[in-house]
């Protein structure tokens, strides 16, 4: 299944969590995310990283069989960030070692 083509726009300091809730289709239950790691991607206009956010660093939150996915958006590298755009990739690497992109776009930083 490819990765949702979908642009986001958030304000310079805002913090709330962007968040998602994992399906396989429209309809469907919640893919259950137990066991699972997530990445959350954010590169500049020349394609360098700017921001990885994870579990492991504090930046992602994955719920378990609700599916759901949401992203520290007060996360210190994040917060960090000048305003202007970006493109992002939100992943969820399954325990035996598929990563699969959900999300891609280009995020705005106003």
């Amino acid at each position: 299944m490819p990765a949702a083509n979908k642009d986001i726009l958030r304000d310079h300091g805002a913090t709330a969590p962007w968040s998602m809730v994992y399906r396989q289709g429209k309809n469907l239950p919640p893919v259950d995310l137990t066991g699972c790691a997530a990445i959350f991607l954010l590169n500049d206009r020349a394609g360098a990283t700017e921001v990885e956010l994870s579990a492991l660093n504090g930046g992602i939150t994955l719920g378990t069989s609700g599916g759901e996915i949401a992203v520290n958006l007060a996360h210190a590298s994040y917060a960090a960030l000048p305003p202007g755009e970006y493109s992002y990739r939100l992943g969820v690497a399954f325990s035996g070692g598929e990563l699969r992109f959900l999300a891609r776009g280009k995020w705005t930083i106003r």
